[in-house]
């Protein structure tokens, strides 16, 4: 999906000079390809093999008791999801009384920032899918696979981040042929910068607590801190602080949930990786 959105990228606004509307176009084609690739994958890689030989797919509704099961794990993935953009959203809307050359930079480096991020989406994908297992072959297989991923989430962090301001930083002209445009792209560099740092980290750490489905904590989280935007955002509008304004709350809110989520696998960490000594 991140490849498509790149390419589509190219092609809808620098080749066909589509501008933002381009770069809609580009996310919502990722978005269905990723959509079939991973429905294909389902398909051949999980349903398939545990089908009888040709026995066909059971397609019917589920039933009541079925579609409570799902909601319960569901619902509160909702919320998290509804967190997690939000926050962007409340931050174009501040910056909209900035004026138009603020908008436009913002809107342009907001999607490099969603590119770049993309990139960092498997680290918490990473834990959801192996995680229990090496839970089950205990204390050495989690410990190891926490630390690796952690560590490669930091790694990560810088490399994505400094990825990311490339483009706008020595080609800005290949996202927008409006030199002051491309000069307030160029002031929100060192901004893109730490608003990506942080988010490698922050999925991996979310990863461990969805595999651990500590989920109400991940809600209230959210509900909460989208508040805290809510509240940065109308300040931000009110005082006139403008594009700066927005991303900088927008910064604050990324290393506050990184510190939230940080903290509690922390001092939690014995529950929820279960690390418990065994009694003999």
């Amino acid at each position: 999906a991140s490849f498509v959105n790149a390419c589509g990228d190219l092609l809808f606004v620098p080749g066909l000079r589509m501008g933002v509307a381009g770069a809609a176009i580009a996310t919502a084609l990722s978005q269905l390809g990723g959509a079939l690739f991973m429905t294909r994958a389902l398909f051949r890689n999980v349903l398939r093999p545990v089908l009888p030989a040709g026995a066909k797919m059971d397609l019917r509704p589920p039933s009541l008791r079925q579609a409570f099961n799902f909601t319960k794990f569901a619902g509160p993935i909702f919320f998290v999801n509804i967190g997690k953009f939000i926050p962007y959203t409340m931050a174009t809307v501040a910056v909209a009384g900035a004026g138009t050359l603020p908008l436009a930079a913002h809107q342009v480096i907001l999607g490099v920032y969603f590119v770049f991020v993309m990139f960092s989406e498997p680290m918490g994908q990473v834990f959801q899918a192996f995680l229990p297992d090496a839970k089950e072959r205990g204390r050495p297989a989690t410990l190891g696979l926490v630390r690796r991923g952690l560590g490669m989430a930091g790694a990560l962090s810088l490399i994505v981040a400094a990825a990311a301001c490339l483009g706008p930083l020595l080609a800005p002209f290949v996202f927008t042929n409006d030199i002051a445009v491309a000069e307030q792209m160029r002031y929100l560099v060192p901004l893109l910068f730490a608003l990506i740092v942080p988010h490698p980290l922050t999925m991996a750490v979310e990863g461990i607590l969805l595999s651990a489905r500590d989920l109400k904590f991940l809600v209230g989280v959210y509900l909460a801190n989208t508040a805290f935007v809510a509240a940065g955002m109308t300040a931000v509008a009110k005082l006139g602080l403008g594009v700066s304004g927005a991303w900088s709350c927008l910064i604050a809110w990324n290393v506050l949930r990184l510190t939230e989520q940080g903290s509690r696998l922390w001092f939690r960490r014995r529950r929820l990786l279960k690390l418990e000594p065994v009694s003999a």
